[in-house]
């Protein structure tokens, strides 16, 4: 993923492979020592694909992209 500000991943919507909506960012978490982002936190998950739509973390070596609101601006 390119050099951005982690604020601008908050809300956007993960998508799994099959194109459900998996849920929104919330928040990230670091590696201090790296100074890097290695997960993210996603809340607003479905009772269908999270069990109780409880909030989750996922690596972020799972993401393949984040699509924002500007069809420009795509995070690899």
């Amino acid at each position: 993923m390119p050099d951005r500000r982690l604020t601008t991943l908050h809300g956007l919507p993960v998508v799994l492979p099959d194109a459900r909506i998996l849920g929104v960012v919330h928040d990230v978490v670091l590696d201090d020592k790296a100074s890097s982002c290695t997960h993210l936190f996603v809340v607003e998950t479905p009772d269908e694909i999270v069990e109780g739509g409880m909030h989750v973390s996922i690596p972020l070596s799972w993401v393949c992209l984040l699509y924002t609101s500007d069809a420009a601006d795509v995070y690899r």
